[in-house]
């Protein structure tokens, strides 16, 4: 029996798929009340560039994509 079919290897992944989901819910709203501020606290202005290194969610990234356009 490959993985594909295997019961267990199917509620395993399903488990670990319900928990990313999960997890990015909760942390994109955590997280998100504060990317704002952060992104306000670094003065970033429209055309500037942005890296951001070990992104998480995102939810930083999307902020400072909106600031600079």
């Amino acid at each position: 029996m490959d993985e594909h079919h295997d019961p267990i290897w199917s509620g395993e992944r399903q488990a670990a798929q319900t928990a990313v989901a999960d997890y990015e819910a909760v942390l994109d709203e955590y997280l998100g009340r504060g990317a704002a501020r952060t992104v306000e606290l670094l003065g970033l202005r429209p055309g500037e560039r942005v890296l951001d290194v070990a992104c998480g969610t995102g939810a930083a990234t999307l902020a400072a994509a909106e600031r600079v356009g």
